[in-house]
């Protein structure tokens, strides 16, 4: 089998890339910069991933790149995506765009047609607003341009069966684990013995990378490939950002203390992150679709189809991949 990969760069994509060159499956990747170059966080020289990998350098609006990169694939991962953008416009043209650039190279090169594995986002089903975990029937809600902008991908990749090709689309929420920056933040502030909170804590679905990649790699088999679009919710345990915090706490052996942060105060902060990054044409961590999110009662998702259709549940467990996830910040020099 040969496996092509847009986002290889990225978090969850350098773990998956690694994987797949473990399990001894030709990889391909797009990438604008070679192997060697380091890439954000990473010394220089050190390799994103193992010298089997084969790049097509490129990005995801290159067409004859995306061509090149999925000829004679069995397999396509398309997980280049925007988390963060100054505009909708911009989040829209690349997790849009981008998916309807990958159909079409799919159409174009690869006439047996392989398998569209696309990552979404729980952003695009949206919050759970009575509580309880949802479902791929659940209709979707999205409450950001982030989440819509995934959601209008998962329509691009859903009608790409009308045209022969086989689609998976996974949908993981908050997704950690080592070399993970966006959780980093708040690793650094519980090793600094601070649990910060808000006062009403929302429960939230979260998921190991290990755990997603191996989800990956079960959706992927030859024999999982379906006949129609299939949608697919992978989360590992439901927590709260306390539980989160004692959990990192324990695995750091620190002492640590809950401190209740106002929603008011994080608003304000979340206002003038925005403002400022409208002058430095940037995309802030917080602004007010995060507070909007942050506002929900909670974010769960239930992952009992991935068990039932491919017979995967989670590996490791919420507090060892907590407690690996602390034991790579710190080797690496992140804590």
């Amino acid at each position: 089998m040969r496996a092509a990969i847009t986002g290889a760069t990225g978090f969850i994509g350098t773990h998956l890339t690694r994987r797949l060159a473990a399990e001894g499956i030709a990889t391909r990747v797009l990438s604008r910069r070679a192997n060697t170059v380091a890439a954000r966080g990473r010394a220089p020289g050190q390799e994103l991933w193992p010298a089997s990998v084969e790049v097509v350098r490129g990005d995801i609006h290159d067409r004859g790149a995306l061509r090149a990169l999925v000829s004679g694939c069995e397999l396509v991962y398309h997980l280049a995506a925007l988390t963060r953008a100054a505009t909708e416009a911009r989040l829209f043209s690349v997790n849009v765009g981008g998916t309807s650039a990958i159909v079409d190279a799919i159409g174009e090169a690869a006439p047996a047609r392989p398998h569209l594995i696309l990552m979404s986002s729980q952003a695009a089903v949206g919050p759970s607003p009575l509580a309880a975990p949802l479902d791929e029937h659940a209709p979707a809600k999205p409450i950001s341009r982030y989440g819509r902008s995934k959601r209008a991908g998962e329509r691009v990749a859903a009608a790409a069966a009308r045209r022969g090709i086989p689609v998976t689309i996974i949908r993981p929420p908050s997704v950690y684990g080592p070399g993970e920056r966006d959780i980093l933040t708040y690793f650094r502030l519980v090793s600094r013995g601070v649990i910060p909170v808000m006062r009403r804590e929302p429960r939230v679905s979260l998921v190991y990378v290990g755990n997603l990649v191996d989800a990956l790699m079960a959706a992927a088999a030859p024999q999982a490939a379906p006949l129609e679009p299939r949608l697919l919710h992978v989360a590992d345990d439901a927590m709260t950002m306390s539980e989160l915090g004692q959990m990192v706490a324990t695995a750091l052996g620190r002492r640590a203390r809950r401190l209740a942060v106002p929603l008011s105060v994080v608003a304000a902060t979340g206002y003038l992150l925005e403002a400022w990054s409208q002058l430095a044409h940037r995309s802030p961590v917080l602004n007010r679709d995060r507070l909007r999110e942050l506002r929900q009662p909670a974010w769960l998702l239930a992952s009992h189809r991935l068990e039932r259709l491919l017979g995967h549940t989670p590996r490791v467990g919420t507090a060892a991949a907590v407690a690996e996830t602390a034991r790579w910040y710190v080797v690496n020099g992140w804590l």
